[in-house]
């Protein structure tokens, strides 16, 4: 059937939730083709897993009446193992066919919603903003749907604000580390690969944990000190995000009662698990950028069992690349790394 239609690729969309968000934006369809095929999305293991092959046509009462049937179709391949879709569009839908068009956010309206966004305000209370700054009537205003997704879109691209996992994966993959990255350009780290190289992020759940790391060479360099003279701090805030999962801040302080900054991670859950993981991606990575291994005598922390077992299976505990550590010293406080 498909060699009937002339397919044009038109997006490439990684998860589930982007793929359907896309699909809610265009007008009632109709499934005409469903099946499982050997996939040809990945690169690599094609005849090991497969994706769902789709057909869709347009199935509203102006597309099925108009004289000069609509012959649009769409065609979406996902991947059942990384949910990755390729969408294919054939033909053109008729506008004309569409006489009831919905009413579009103009200009101003964009504008003002990006202003509204930056204040964290809801694509409900945004609709409700509109409607009044611009004196609009009941059939001039704009679909709830219709701010939501130019809401989450200026977030994601803009703002870099996101919560999905699917986007984070994302915005990781094309933040990595990379023999030629500037010094101070950040970069991610921290999370597992799978076998195209792509991010493989946790979806927050505690079978299933999130931890990205994120810092530049030139903090990581900074911290290139002998452990005697400065002061290792590890501290979970919750102050510097807005989408719930708290921030695990580490740094080292010197002499002159001076803060460094070495790394932020963003972790779903504070266990044992999450602090080993991260001070354990963090002396790596250090060891990639400085080129030997990060070494601490003092460690400030807060009175938490979690953290203090993290800090004694990484930092305190001998490794296969460092047999010998210097002793580790505990030191509980409250340390505020961010005066809000």
């Amino acid at each position: 059937m498909s060699s009937t239609y002339n397919w044009r690729l038109t997006d490439i969309l990684r998860g589930e939730s982007r793929t359907n968000r896309k699909l809610d934006t265009l007008p009632p369809m109709g499934v005409i083709v469903s099946q499982l095929k050997h996939c040809t999305v990945c690169r690599s293991n094609l005849d090991q897993h497969h994706i769902r092959y789709r057909i869709y046509c347009y199935k509203s009462e102006p597309c099925l009446s108009a004289l000069v049937p609509c012959q649009f179709k769409l065609k979406t391949l996902t991947c059942e193992r990384s949910k990755q879709s390729h969408l294919y569009q054939h033909d053109q839908h008729f506008a004309a066919s569409a006489p009831n068009q919905r009413p579009q956010l103009s200009l101003a309206m964009k504008a003002a919603i990006r202003e509204l966004v930056e204040k964290d305000v809801k694509p409900s209370r945004i609709r409700n903003e509109l409607v009044d700054s611009f004196t609009l009537s009941t059939g001039a205003v704009p679909a709830l749907k219709q701010i939501q997704n130019f809401v989450y879109n200026y977030r994601r691209s803009t703002i870099m604000n996101t919560n999905v996992v699917e986007d984070m994966e994302e915005i990781t993959a094309g933040s990595q580390l990379f023999d030629d990255l500037r010094d101070t350009t950040p970069f991610t780290f921290g999370y597992p690969l799978d076998e195209d190289g792509a991010p493989e992020l946790g979806d927050g759940s505690d079978d299933d944990p999130l931890v990205i790391g994120i810092t530049t060479q030139f903090l990581l360099k900074a911290a290139a000190r002998d452990p005697d003279v400065f002061v290792f701090h590890m501290d979970a805030t919750f102050m510097l995000v807005t989408c719930a999962h708290q921030v695990i801040v580490c740094g080292i302080s010197d002499a002159a009662r001076q803060f460094h900054p070495m790394a932020f991670f963003i972790t779903s859950q504070r266990t044992t698990v999450q602090y080993s993981h991260a001070l354990r991606t963090l002396m790596d990575i250090y060891k990639v950028v400085v080129g030997r291994p990060f070494l601490v005598r003092y460690c400030m922390g807060d009175a938490e069992d979690a953290q203090i077992n993290g800090v004694e299976q990484t930092l305190a505990a001998p490794s296969a690349s460092v047999p010998s550590k210097p002793e580790v010293h505990y030191l509980m406080c409250f340390f505020h790394v961010v005066e809000t």
